[in-house]
């Protein structure tokens, strides 16, 4: 995630987020967390609003510009499908490295406070895992708030992840593979969701993930005096491509 919406809304229509400095001598940010940060600030102009639609262009700037050098690096096959659910056709990305294994299978849920993101802002971290781990990566695209409220996106991500586990063959694995599920931020939360409620998931990886909506946990009361709290907690997390990758090595 990078500007999360809470700290957004604090913010007046005509912030100059250009003017954000980030200090090279905290020792919490690493160098691929200041180009992070000064990346982001370069591209989030003062604007007249924050609608929906203004920061949903961003986080798809943002991204572009962040993995250029990666985006159509993929060396495998990627297949775009659409799984019907009760509510909706929801599209599917299917990445097959080169010689995957059949063994596992994982399904990826993009963060974005579920109102932002999609499968092209978080295709390079996919294309990077399914190569890594010689494993299928399938990443969905569940519809997003404030148009579709909770529990659709919810119920929609849980159902396409049945339907997925009930299909096993069909997407290039066998049947007794395993199942996982991954996500970061928004992403996680609904990972983690939907091994409460549907059966049959075999292990799940969470990054920086929102568990807590009371806010109370000892993070939360540490971050929320800073002004730029939100910010500045979220570029910590960065950068998830390695923070995924070497957890995903090790599990995989």
């Amino acid at each position: 995630m990078i500007f999360p919406l809470p700290y957004l809304q604090k913010c007046s229509p005509t912030t100059n987020f250009s003017s954000w400095k980030v200090s090279s001598t905290d020792p919490r940010f690493t160098d691929e967390a200041i180009a992070y940060c000064q990346l982001t600030a370069s591209l989030l102009q003062p604007s007249n609003g924050l609608s929906a639609e203004f920061l949903r262009k961003f986080f798809e700037d943002v991204h572009a510009k962040g993995n250029e050098k990666l985006i159509e690096t993929f060396t495998g096959s990627l297949e775009e499908r659409k799984v019907t659910t009760k509510s909706a056709d929801i599209p599917i990305n299917i990445y097959t490295p080169i010689d995957a294994e059949k063994d596992k299978l994982v399904i990826y849920f993009h963060g974005g406070d579920w109102t932002l993101g999609s499968r092209s802002t978080h295709q390079s971290i996919v294309n990077l895992a399914a190569d890594l781990t010689k494993t299928i990566w399938i990443s969905v695209e569940y519809r997003l708030g404030p148009e579709y409220r909770y529990p659709i996106w919810l119920d929609e991500s849980c159902d396409v992840t049945r339907h997925i586990i009930e299909n096993k063959e069909f997407y290039g694995v066998d049947q007794a593979a395993k199942i996982g599920v991954v996500g970061d931020s928004a992403g996680a939360m609904i990972s983690t969701s939907i091994c409460q409620t549907v059966k049959n998931i075999d292990f799940q990886v969470l990054i920086y993930g929102l568990y807590d909506f009371t806010r109370t946990a000892p993070s939360y009361q540490h971050w929320q005096n800073s002004p730029q709290a939100e910010f500045t907690n979220s570029a910590l997390y960065f950068p998830i491509n390695e923070t995924l990758l070497r957890i995903l090595y090790r599990i995989l």
